[in-house]
């Protein structure tokens, strides 16, 4: 859901940015627009009313503007994160760059495509992933460095500039297509698919920005780390907008969409629609390496509709404002689950359901900030206080590995319930390593057992009313 509010957003600048001034000197045009931010972990959240800390940042004529979603970003901008800030910003050319933490860019010029002249931005500190789309000779992307500049011709890559010990070091990895290095003071060198190139500047004074080159290495990039370069990165965007005609006139249309193959062999698919911030449409696709379509998200109006499948469970979902009710399907054994879900303040969903023999599923899923996902199922047998939680920790570059608990609840004084288990590793696909986990969790908190089967089944609630909700989402095809 707050991805939606990133892009709507960014729509509704977009919308405005085309309409002309009132009055006076005409205002800067937008050249591009922050639709993706990074939200801050659960140890950062000092309470649900709690404002969230500001992890990114546009200096603009010497404002420091929080980076909010939507916010328009002009020639001459400097963005900045904070550390385990991530940001992402989508240009009229749908072209996309992805800062992560730490890092800071600026907008020198934006000319295209309004004009055919080049486009120049300053790295001057951190690590960004560029998505840009081909463009004629004479409107070029250029990328400045401390040790060097960058120009691209369309392509998808990296730029990692960072201090290293007295030097500055400068790091460019490229996904797909090529680039032109081009160390200060030196010639340019082509840098191809899979290649990454290391510039080091000795003795660097930053301010002055003075120092010579004093290596420049040119070497394969490990697959492994060719698949990560663009984890989590906005990729493939378009941006399009448009005049649409109807009864009440002439109103702006924008869509912005995204495609993204992620480290683990899926795929993203992202759509926005909005027409004057009249009817605003978000649909998310996740397609597995088979090119089936294995989770569907649509959201509109502060609504939420989820089709997922996880293993042998079709899990869909209806949410409002952060609740609904929800239902599970067993294909192994054919048991229908029906119940509540509930997104918690850290961002954790909470599905929770019972079918008609009494027996019991509970669905966690949260998405930690490095991108890792952590999903517990947990089933009880018919009138059971024990029972048996798989968790699954699955890391951005794909990697997982699965823990088998025996589960035993109990009731706490709010209405509660606590699963206490003990946890036991079943399988790690593959060996990760030094340093990582070895336990997820001792404990897990579920949400109150509020379902019966009978109160659950044709949508009716205890009192005898009907659940609209309940009916509509058993109406709705599997996915």
């Amino acid at each position: 859901m707050g991805r939606t509010l990133f892009l709507v957003g960014c729509a509704c600048s977009l919308a405005l940015a085309h309409r002309p001034a009132l009055g006076g000197e005409p205002e800067p045009s937008a050249v591009g627009y922050i639709i993706e931010t990074a939200l801050p972990d659960e140890e950062h959240q000092n309470g649900e009313d709690a404002a969230p800390p500001v992890l990114a940042y546009c200096v603009r004529n010497g404002e420091r503007l929080p980076a909010s979603e939507g916010l328009e970003v002009l020639a001459g901008d400097v963005v900045t994160t904070e550390k385990e800030g991530s940001i992402g910003i989508v240009f009229l050319d749908s072209s996309a760059v992805t800062l992560r933490e730490s890092s800071t860019i600026r907008i020198v010029d934006y000319a295209y495509p309004e004009q055919k002249a080049p486009t120049h931005l300053s790295l001057e500190s951190g690590r960004v992933f560029f998505d840009i789309r081909p463009r004629p000779q004479e409107a070029h992307f250029f990328i400045r460095t401390v040790a060097g500049d960058v120009e691209v011709k369309g392509t998808k890559f990296e730029v990692w500039s960072t201090p290293d010990g007295s030097d500055f070091k400068t790091i460019v990895s490229v996904k797909k297509g090529k680039v032109a290095v081009t160390p200060t003071g030196s010639t340019s060198v082509d840098i191809l698919d899979g290649i990454q190139a290391i510039l080091h500047i000795k003795n660097i004074n930053i301010a002055g920005l003075t120092g010579g080159i004093g290596e420049l290495t040119k070497g394969n990039i490990p697959k492994d780390q060719v698949k990560l370069l663009d984890a989590t990165a906005l990729c493939d965007v378009e941006v399009s907008v448009k005049d649409k005609k109807g009864s009440a006139g002439v109103k702006k249309a924008v869509q912005i969409k995204s495609w993204n193959r992620n480290p683990d062999g899926t795929k993203t698919y992202i759509k926005l629609t909005e027409i004057d911030t009249d009817k605003v449409r978000m649909t998310t696709i996740v397609k597995n390496q088979a090119n089936k379509v294995v989770s569907r998200i649509n959201e509109s109006r502060g609504r939420v509709r989820t089709n997922s499948i996880e293993g042998n469970l079709s899990i869909r979902q209806r949410l409002s404002d952060g609740a609904g009710v929800g239902m599970v399907r067993d294909t192994a054994t054919r048991k229908l689950y029906r119940g509540s879900v509930i997104t918690m303040a850290d961002g954790t969903v909470i599905t929770d359901c019972k079918a008609k023999d009494g027996s019991r599923i509970v669905i966690t899923r949260l998405r930690l900030l490095d991108g890792t996902i952590i999903t517990t199922k947990t089933t009880f047998e018919p009138g059971a206080t024990q029972g048996t939680q798989f968790t699954e920790m699955k890391r951005r570059d794909g990697l997982r590995r699965t823990f088998l608990e025996t589960v035993s609840t109990i009731q706490l004084p709010n209405g509660d319930f606590q699963s206490l288990s003990g946890m036991q590793e079943v399988q790690t696909i593959p060996k990760l390593p030094p340093g990582a986990p070895e336990k997820l969790s001792n404990s897990a908190i579920v949400i109150p057992d509020t379902t019966t089967p009978g109160a659950a089944e044709m949508g009716k609630l205890p009192n005898g009313t009907v659940n609209q909700q309940l009916l509509e989402l058993e109406q709705e095809p599997s996915p």
